[in-house]
């Protein structure tokens, strides 16, 4: 008697895994159906069979994939079982039982591969799905590979175990004969795991464009992804990730599907969305150094954080230092109501008897100005250090003699100001946000 035939989303969850792109979704309930339905695995294995025999068949070829996908498509089978894969450029039966004899061979070879692959399906609760590359991945750039650092124009396999580092400023190239590629900027360090799977520890990785039908997984301390045209950087307390498609992703031990746009997954595992629109970003060319006090260097610099334009801040202190200031001119709207900026530095040497040296978020209204967020920066603190504050929570820093101070408002802000003291250093920032009302810091 034949078996029943499967659920539509079964089957279309099962066709979609075959092909390599199914969500993390689909995985979880094609998981539950097949733990609950063990007789049915049989069927699955057959079906998994022929679809790796038909890659086995093609793949040598060099329009193997292209033709791969042309002939998986899917008839339902004579008992209802589950859809046949044929090819369809084979017209009428007689042609099609000719095709038989010659795809059994790759079936054959195949059966066992069509055995790990159930296996898979019922461990992909555990990981992300995802088909191996047929290489390891190289990695070429400015890098420091296990030791070694590679030469210019080099180009090094990245085996099971290697750990890269990129420096500040730097970044690496990695690539596979698939088509993936993925730029990875400092300051970084990634471990290759195998094949098709790697772990950023910290730092930020850009995929410029990832094989569909393998992608790599790309693990950090608080996630796990299936690597797609998307941006990741790691923090120590989250991972933030800025994705321009739906991502198959494992969070906290559950498979989950990201959504476009930019998120923070923290360290439990909670995943917030950044709201659209939600924050405002000032021009780095309007920005100019306030001559009135110590001199200091501003400078547009490459890459970005958290999809915010970087720049180059350096403070000298003399003997007799200040503060230096660099500057925006800024008109708020009313639901304007916050600033925020990233800053890392690079070097500092605090002023005696200090441990670190400040840095300062400072918005002035006419006849004073009022302090938004201030950090302390050590030495050897290489982190991403965020700056951030509320109109309504600033404190009044300085004011005119005499002056009749209005509230401080949106209104009422004419500069925002980034400030150094008490110290020298050297640091890397981002162009400042302008954050609204409703609005929560990233």
């Amino acid at each position: 008697m034949p078996e029943e035939r499967l659920p539509d989303d079964i089957a279309a969850a099962f066709a979609a895994w075959l092909d390599g792109t199914c969500g993390a979704a689909d995985a979880a309930r094609l998981v539950a159906w097949l733990s609950a339905h063990p007789r049915r695995a049989g069927a699955l294995r057959d079906e998994a069979g022929m679809h790796v025999a038909l890659g086995v068949l093609l793949a040598p070829a060099a329009e193997g994939r292209d033709f791969a996908r042309a002939v998986s498509s899917h008839l339902a089978a004579a008992d209802g079982v589950l859809p046949d894969r044929v090819m369809t450029s084979i017209r009428g039966a007689r042609a099609a039982r000719r095709a038989r004899p010659i795809v059994a061979g790759a079936f054959a070879l195949a059966a066992i591969a069509a055995a790990a692959l159930i296996v898979v399906i019922l461990g992909a609760g555990a990981r992300v799905p995802a088909e191996a590359p047929a290489t390891e991945a190289t990695i070429s750039g400015t890098a420091v590979v296990d030791g070694l650092a590679l030469a210019p124009g080099d180009r090094r396999e990245l085996t099971a175990g290697a750990i890269a580092t990129v420096a500040a400023g730097d970044e690496a190239l990695i690539s596979d004969r698939d088509g993936t590629v993925a730029t990875i900027r400092g300051a970084a360090t990634l471990r290759a795991d195998g094949p098709a799977r790697l772990s950023l520890e910290r730092g930020a990785a850009i995929a410029a464009r990832s094989a569909p039908r393998s992608p790599w997984r790309i693990a950090t301390p608080h996630a796990e992804v299936a690597l797609a045209a998307m941006t990741i950087e790691v923090d120590a307390d989250c991972t933030w990730i800025a994705a321009d498609a739906a991502v198959a992703a494992l969070v906290a031990g559950r498979p989950l599907e990201l959504p476009v746009g930019a998120m923070t997954i923290s360290a439990s595992g909670v995943v917030r969305r950044e709201a659209a629109g939600a924050a405002r970003t000032l021009d780095r060319a309007a920005a100019r150094v306030d001559r009135a006090f110590d001199a200091c260097a501003f400078a547009p610099a490459p890459g970005s954080r958290r999809g915010l334009p970087l720049a180059s801040f350096t403070y000298a202190a003399p003997s007799q230092p200040t503060f230096a200031s660099v500057v925006w001119p800024v008109t708020l709207a009313d639901d304007e109501t916050g600033v925020a900026m990233w800053i890392r530095a690079s070097r500092v040497s605090p002023a005696a008897r200090h441990a670190g040296a400040y840095v300062a978020l400072v918005v002035a209204q006419d006849g004073a100005d009022h302090l938004v967020a201030q950090v302390q920066v050590f030495p050897g603190d290489d982190r991403w250090l965020r700056l951030s504050g509320r109109l309504a929570t600033a404190r009044l820093n300085w004011s005119r003699p005499g002056e009749a101070l209005e509230p401080l408002a949106p209104a009422s802000v004419r500069t925002l100001a980034l400030r150094a003291y008490l110290g020298s250093f050297e640091a890397t920032i981002t162009a400042p946000e302008v954050l609204r009302t409703d609005a929560s810091d990233r």
